[in-house]
């Protein structure tokens, strides 16, 4: 809800004392909670967002997460599906970045394509445009084996504070053939 209200995620400080669990959402939105209960909701809301996701379709009327004990049953049903929806809205990183990829799709005629980089140790491919350049340099992007490219990120944030890059926008290109 707050991040509903102003467009922001609430801010979490986290906490390493023992049953540091204070939540004051209000104006400030402040957040207090230990590394354990911020991974839960993070593992939970997920799931959660998608099962709300179904109910707002119309694809279910209503979801009861049921464990062994009968006191913690979860009900997801359309009076409270809001309340377990995740939020999020795009942000575009006006800061540049240099990214090293590998272009593998492009079309000539929309200037959207698909690139490959390394994030961490695992391979990402995201969607790009081309937003400043030729788009005969991006092309021979395809021919080589990497390429270094300056973008701008679009950003998805969530009301967690999770921030994911949804698209680039290509603003410059250096193609690199390897022996």
């Amino acid at each position: 809800m707050f991040f509903n209200k102003y467009e922001r995620p609430a801010p979490i400080h986290i906490e390493n004392s023992p049953g540091a669990v204070n939540l004051n959402i209000n104006i400030q939105g402040n957040v207090t909670v230990t590394p354990d209960i911020l991974k839960s909701a993070i593992a939970t809301h997920k799931p959660f967002n998608l099962i709300a996701q179904e109910i707002n379709k119309r694809n279910a009327d209503i979801v009861t997460i049921a464990p062994k004990r009968e006191d913690e049953i979860i009900e997801i049903n359309r009076d409270n599906y809001k309340l377990f929806d995740l939020p999020h809205r795009n942000i575009v990183d006006k800061e540049p970045i240099e990214l090293e990829c590998a272009i593998y799709s492009l079309n000539k005629h929309t200037h959207n394509g698909w690139l490959e980089f390394m994030e961490g140790e695992k391979p990402r491919v995201i969607p790009f445009k081309i937003e400043d350049g030729n788009v005969v340099d991006y092309a021979a992007g395809l021919t080589v084996n990497k390429s270094t490219v300056t973008a701008t990120r679009e950003m998805q944030i969530n009301a967690l504070g999770e921030k994911t890059i949804k698209k680039l926008h290509l603003l410059e290109i250096q193609n690199h053939r390897e022996p």
